[in-house]
């Protein structure tokens, strides 16, 4: 909205902005002097060091396992935050009984609502109330307990903060609790593992076969140097032997015989003469085969393997009689012998080398084994002293925080504060007014100036203003130069101009809804033309709620449906006013069906005969969302004009009259806002401006209405 806007809206409302700053300010004010009062407990807490646990902490070597202890946070809000836990506020509640007005216990959460609602709520009604706050930039605390009672207000501050202090140690005591299960419960497992790992090194001690190590490997390396010694000599003794052995077989092939002859040596050998005998006999018999077979004979054949087979065992034993010669046979032993022995040596010497070699592994599972069981030990140590340390830090436990100013009986209330309050009534009335008044603005969808309408495509005829009660509805006893009588005469005209092409001798004057004044328009505009010399005629087709004869005469005159029905003439219908050209058809009788007089083709043809007598023959109708009487009567004039009251008739009334016309196809000539009172929102407000002569004096000034029938000039 524009700044104008919010003005006028402003000035429009101006009376819900009234009355809600009054009953809010005056309802505030008094609420302040009949409230009863509220107290405030004041208890600070500090946080500092200890010096004296310090002190035999620092002693004992113990400060590094007592940070919770020896130091005081540094979170300030932490600690805030902890003092209002809900657990604690449980005990404060329940050690002073806290009940409310149901005598049952308070809820935590009431003791401490915040917000701007607890504020408004507590500046209404009192209430028990805690607030913790940090005192300025300090390690200090200050809690703050409101209550309606100083004694309880004081015992609220106190009781809070001892049981803080109380918890916080009895926190710090279970952690050191928590901290000596924990070592107990390490101590137990770590001595498992130290137990394990020394017999893990025994076990490996057994399977390996090692006691100690260094030893052994001294004897592994001096073994070896004897057995390589031992291997040398041995080498050097089979070489000899070797070399002997071969000298032997030599002389004994240099003592042979030619080839074939044998010596005497092998003659003498059972086995050696037997072979030969055998081997004799087999030739001879081949002799005797040949003789009668071939050679492919089987026979043959046979005989010459057995020969052959014979012969390979002959050269065998030849051979081993040759080696088992004395001297030869004695050095083939001692070789054999040496042989053993070498291979012995070897198998010693490979021997040590494996454990030569794996001596490394040895000597890494052992270290680990060995750092296994000395880390266990150790850990083991520490736990029993981190045990003793612990033990000595429970027993010593104190609280780094320190109740140092107890609250006392407060002597001055602090609420209600009757100067803020009265600000503040006087600030949230002025909101709540001014809410209202846009609240009541934006939910009021009436028409309530000629921009209103803007958009609705149809002319604005004319503004008519509210009269006063005091003057009457009527403008036949005013002034001239009286702004309501100049807006009928701005009206008048203007049915003129829009109807320059084709003249408008008879009119229908309708509205949206029952009482927006169209009776009152009927007749006023009837006066204005009236006064310019015009022979004008109003007619009552209001046959529903007749009103136009009660604005000349009390009693009810035979009018229009009496006409119809042919009862009286049309001259006798036809009433004369106090106005000179201004005659009046009253509604007449009481008809039992309106509709079917109003849809008679005898009133179509008596507006018609009567436009012919009149310069202007003027309707009144029923509103033409109540019945369809003004849409019928519409047919039978040459134009309709709407009147709409102002900030009564809404949008959506006058969207189902444009509706209404256009479903008859009926364009009405335009639109009257009637009792319009915000004259500075229209152009006829200006008038209320202008200044007249007042004969009588000659001065210049506005003059006042007169009471009598004045006519318009």
């Amino acid at each position: 909205m524009e700044l104008k806007r919010l003005w006028e809206v402003i000035r429009a409302r101006k009376w819900i902005i009234i009355q809600a700053f009054l009953i809010i300010t005056l309802t505030g004010v008094m609420g302040s002097y009949f409230m009863k009062p509220t107290y405030q407990g004041l208890a600070r807490l500090s946080i500092f060091q200890s010096d004296a646990a310090s002190s035999i902490a620092t002693s004992l070597g113990i400060n590094d396992i007592a940070p919770s202890i020896m130091a005081p946070s540094d979170d300030i809000a932490n600690e805030i935050a902890m003092i209002t836990l809900l657990p604690h506020l449980e005990k404060v509640i329940a050690k002073l009984q806290l009940r409310d007005s149901e005598k049952e216990l308070i809820t935590p959460k009431n003791l401490i609502a915040p917000g701007l609602l607890y504020y408004i709520r507590s500046s209404i009604l009192p209430a028990r109330h805690i607030e913790v706050l940090r005192y300025e930039a300090t390690n200090m605390i200050q809690i703050y307990a409101n209550s309606p009672d100083p004694e309880e207000a004081r015992m609220m501050a106190n009781t809070l903060a001892e049981v803080y202090i109380s918890e916080m140690q009895r926190v710090i005591r279970q952690e050191a609790n928590s901290a000596l299960i924990f070592i107990e419960d390490q101590r137990g497992k770590i001595k498992e593992e130290w137990i394990s790992s020394l017999e893990g090194l025994k076990a490996f001690q057994i399977s390996s076969g090692t006691v100690d190590l260094n030893e052994e490997i001294k004897v592994a390396i001096a073994k070896m140097a004897e057995l390589m010694k031992q291997k040398e000599d041995n080498i050097i003794d089979l070489a000899e032997e070797e070399a002997k052995l071969r000298v032997l077989k030599r002389q004994l092939d240099d003592q042979q015989v030619q080839k074939g002859i044998m010596p005497e040596a092998l003659t003498n050998n059972p086995q050696i003469k037997v072979l030969m005998d055998r081997l004799a006999a087999l030739k001879i018999e081949l002799a005797a085969a040949l003789s009668k077979f071939t050679e492919e004979h089987q026979d043959v054949i046979a005989l010459r393997s057995q020969i052959e087979l014979t012969t390979k065992e002959l050269e065998k034993e030849i051979a081993t009689y040759k080696g088992l010669a004395p001297p030869l046979v004695e050095t083939a032993r001692t070789i054999v012998t040496l042989k053993a022995h070498l291979e012995g040596i070897n198998k010693d010497i490979a021997k040590y080398s494996s454990l030569i070699m794996s001596i490394p592994d040895k000597t890494a599972e052992i270290t680990r084994l060995k750092q296994s069981v000395e880390a266990s030990q150790k850990i083991f140590n520490l736990l029993i002293d981190y045990g003793y340390k612990v033990g000595i830090l429970e027993a010593m436990t104190l609280s780094n925080i320190r109740l140092v100013e107890p609250a006392t009986i407060p002597l001055t209330p602090i609420k209600p504060n009757i100067l803020l309050n009265t600000i503040l009534a006087i600030f949230m009335g002025l909101i709540f007014g001014l809410g209202f008044a846009f609240l009541s603005e934006y939910l009021d969808d009436t028409i309530k100036g000629p921009e209103d309408l803007k958009d609705e495509l149809v002319p604005l005829l004319g503004v008519i203003q509210k009269y006063r009660k005091t003057a009457g509805p009527l403008i036949a006893g005013l002034e001239s130069w009286n702004p309501l009588c100049e807006s009928y005469r701005a009206t008048r005209n203007s049915i003129r101009f829009i109807s320059v092409d084709r003249p408008v001798k008879s009119l229908l004057i309708t509205s949206a809804l029952v009482g927006e004044g169209k009776t009152v328009t009927v007749t006023n505009l009837g006066i204005s033309l009236a006064k310019e010399g015009k022979k004008v005629l109003l007619i009552d087709a209001d046959l529903r709620r007749p009103g136009l004869e009660g604005l000349f005469w009390k009693e009810k005159k035979k009018g229009l449906t009496d006409v119809l029905v042919e009862e009286i003439t049309l001259t006798e219908a036809i009433h004369r006013t106090d106005i000179d050209g201004l005659h009046i058809i009253p509604s007449g009788s009481n008809s039992p069906d309106p509709a079917g007089v109003i849809e008679s083709h005898k009133l179509r043809t008596l507006i018609s005969c009567l436009c012919q007598e009149y310069d202007y023959v003027i309707l009144d109708s029923p509103p033409l969302l109540g019945f369809d009487d003004g849409v019928v009567l519409a047919g039978y004039v040459n134009g309709v004009i709407l009147v709409l009251e102002s900030k009564k008739v809404t949008r959506k009334a006058v969207m189902r009259v444009k509706a209404l016309l256009e479903r008859g196809k009926i364009k009405p000539l335009g639109f009257i806002l009637n009792k319009f009172t915000d004259i500075n929102r229209t152009y006829y407000g200006h008038y209320n401006y202008y200044s007249y002569r007042d004969g009588r004096n000659g001065k210049k000034g506005h003059r006042e209405i007169p009471e009598g029938k004045a006519l318009c000039k």
